[in-house]
């Protein structure tokens, strides 16, 4: 991901499958369009994490493109 806005530079098959978009439309996405608004907070302050630290770990709600929830662990 591009750390100016958090968009996809490359997007797998895999993370478009689980996401339910085409790999077109996953590069024209921002990571944030992806988190459930009940995970906005802890990822916010795991991003600031990884810009301190280099890296950090976090477990959310994501949403896929037919709005249902799933839970995913990021390693950034």
């Amino acid at each position: 991901m591009n750390e100016q806005v958090g968009k996809f530079l490359e997007a797998n098959p895999g993370i478009c499958k689980m996401l339910g978009y085409s790999r077109e439309e996953l590069l024209q996405k921002t990571a944030t369009e992806f988190i459930a608004p009940k995970s906005s907070k802890i990822f916010a302050e795991q991003v600031r994490e990884l810009y301190r630290n280099g890296k950090a770990t976090v477990k959310i709600t994501a949403v896929r493109k037919d709005g249902i929830l799933f839970p995913v662990e990021l390693n950034m």
